[in-house]
């Protein structure tokens, strides 16, 4: 066959472990597909998450836990958290809450 008239001239190649390849390989067994409509249909069936955004709020989430680490080992001790850090807590809860939510929304 000519290589110009072919509906799709071009390829995609992938390397794998043999375990991988060996897994791959019963799946499209297991779809009765052939292994061309197999690959074609995964890659093009399956939504792509971008989860960038939720690498930016990483720090921040740190941030709270180590914040709220401190606050739960003081009350351990017997000391209560200032009524100061208890309302910056709250305030840095909910402007991560409000970006998870808004990736949230850009997902969607």
């Amino acid at each position: 066959m000519v290589k110009g008239k072919r509906t799709r001239p071009y390829g995609l190649s992938i390397r794998m472990t043999a375990e991988e390849k060996q897994a791959v390989q019963k799946r499209i067994k297991e779809s009765g597909r052939s292994q061309r409509d197999f690959v074609l249909h995964a890659l093009l069936s399956i939504p792509i998450i971008n989860n960038y955004g939720l690498q930016s709020l990483l720090p921040e989430l740190r941030r709270v836990g180590n914040n709220l680490n401190q606050m739960a080992r003081r009350c351990n001790q017997g000391k209560y958290p200032a009524y100061v850090e208890v309302v910056a807590m709250r305030k840095e809860l909910s402007e991560l809450w409000q970006s998870l939510r808004q990736l949230n929304r850009e997902h969607l």
